[in-house]
């Protein structure tokens, strides 16, 4: 079907106009089934080539994971991948091609001209394909269960696991794994000498606003790897908007039996507050679904829907920024918390505010004691190490105008979060990296080099960008390094310049 066809005009809305009605467990069929009808109506016999594709790369991922620590049947599962899609790639686009040179050089053909007509999108859904099952044979994914998640990986990517939305990932993939956590996911089963690492946290972890790749987790296993010749994996345990109940019930049931050496703890502002809220909830499931929940649900809050169309009309973020700054700077827009609902950084930095109970900072922090002490237990149970590190505001790095955009009145901040952690840290016996250190570490190095340092996304003062991924997976690195000692990492920890 071509895009400028009469054909097209009619198929598009129908489907998009289907896939609305439709309840949003049923829209991924559509979408499937719109896929295919999309490649039927130029070919309905080689439609069963991406369908023999999909098949392939389903049983043979599902060969490789059921083969655990069996190397030669794992193997074998990714030669079966290769040959079949390869062939079939080779024949229809090289045979001809052999043959036709073989008469041109030595006037003899090896077999008969055949005359195969290329298929449409070959090469990309081969490679496409193939690249799932290679993934499973290096441990990056665990094999998908259900055939439609391996389908629509393969022909709809961005509505199988790797969902992209520019409010929560400036357009960078979601990279969900089979659990519903962002980045790879490794075999339950650790490998031989395997140092694992488990890491926790919010949005601030989880990475919004940067590709995952460019996560603290993802970097600290670069940054890990490349010391030591054993197999290192980093797990990205963290979910937007999670406080640290949550992450305990997450810890107790999504990651029984993955056995890591050390759980790395990113702490930050709004967990204070969201442990306080949440205190008379118990330890209860999180909600995983924020950003299916922001596109799909019929009942999504009005400013949620008005952010998206925001979003979908394009306006320029630059000027989204400015005016954020602009209403701050002029007072149009200030700083208050919600006495009966204190979301945000109020609790954690000690915020003054009249109606503020004076008291309530140091209960939210006595809670989150609590929990934090419950979560050391939890990890000494399962023979693994607790390691925490507290990921500041950006008004907190410095007192330059730039990082206090949003004009922050520090004077009406009681407690420094950062050293509030590490006290509370060295009173439990957990061990604690000063994240603010390596921030502003990091910056010094960019600086003297001439190079523009922010460490946080511009018009945010929460999440880090690259560079402030990096920093903070330096810092915990090379805490690591020097806790697990020679006989994990031989190499000596020196610093990149």
């Amino acid at each position: 079907m071509q895009f400028n066809s009469t054909l097209f005009l009619f198929f598009l809305p129908a489907v998009a106009a289907a896939y609305w009605i439709l309840q949003p467990s049923r829209r991924r069929v559509l979408l499937l089934i719109a896929s295919y009808a999309f490649y039927w109506v130029w070919s309905v016999p080689f439609s069963g080539l991406l369908a023999f594709s999909t098949f392939v790369d389903y049983f043979a991922a599902r060969i490789i994971e059921k083969a655990g620590k069996n190397r030669a049947r794992r193997l074998a599962g990714l030669l079966f991948s290769l040959c079949a899609n390869l062939g079939v790639l080779g024949l229809f686009k090289y045979a001809d091609f052999f043959s036709d040179t073989s008469w041109s050089l030595f006037g003899a053909r090896p077999w008969p001209h055949l005359g195969l007509v290329l298929p449409l999108g070959i090469s990309f859904y081969t490679f496409q394909t193939m690249s799932y099952t290679i993934d499973v044979y290096r441990g990056v994914l665990s094999a998908r269960k259900s055939f439609l998640d391996v389908a629509l990986r393969h022909y709809a990517p961005q509505f199988a696991d790797q969902f992209t939305d520019f409010q929560f990932t400036r357009g960078h993939p979601f990279d969900f794994n089979p659990k519903g956590y962002r980045g790879p996911l490794p075999l339950k089963e650790k490998r031989k000498g395997e140092f694992r690492i488990l890491c926790l946290g919010d949005s601030t972890t989880f990475g919004t606003g940067v590709a995952t790749s460019a996560t603290w987790p993802a970097r600290l296993e670069e940054e890990l790897r490349a010391r030591t010749k054993r197999p290192v994996s980093v797990i990205n345990g963290a979910l937007e908007g999670a406080s640290l109940p949550g992450l305990l019930y997450t810890f107790d049931h999504d990651w029984k039996g993955y056995r890591p050496d050390w759980v790395v703890l990113g702490l930050y502002a709004n967990m204070v507050a969201g442990g306080w809220i949440l205190r008379k909830d118990g330890y209860k499931p999180p909600w995983n679904g924020r950003f299916e929940y922001a596109l799909e649900h019929p009942e999504a809050p009005l400013s949620t829907r008005l952010n998206r169309l925001l979003h979908k009309v394009c306006l320029p973020s630059a000027l989204l920024w400015g005016m954020h700054v602009f209403c701050f700077q002029i007072g149009l827009q200030g700083h208050r918390a919600d006495p009966a609902d204190p979301h945000g950084f109020y609790l954690a930095y000690g915020w003054k505010q009249g109606d503020l109970p004076p008291d309530l900072p140091g209960k939210a922090w006595k809670v989150l004691e609590r929990d934090l002490a419950l979560l050391k237990k939890k990890t000494a149970a399962r023979g693994a190490r607790l390691l925490v590190t507290f990921l500041p505001c950006r008004f907190s790095l410095s007192n330059w105008w730039s990082d206090n955009y949003q004009a922050v009145p520090r004077e009406r901040l009681t407690i420094d979060p950062v050293e509030k952690t590490r006290d509370l840290c060295a009173s439990l016996g957990i061990p604690y990296v000063d994240s603010r250190a390596s921030l502003r570490k990091r910056r010094r190095e960019l600086e003297r080099k001439g190079r523009s340092a922010p460490m946080y996304i511009v018009g945010d003062f929460g999440h880090l960008d690259p560079e402030g991924h990096r920093a903070v997976a330096r810092g915990i690195r090379s805490f690591l390094v020097k806790a697990a000692g020679n006989s994990v990492f031989p190499a000596q920890d020196t610093e990149e310049k």
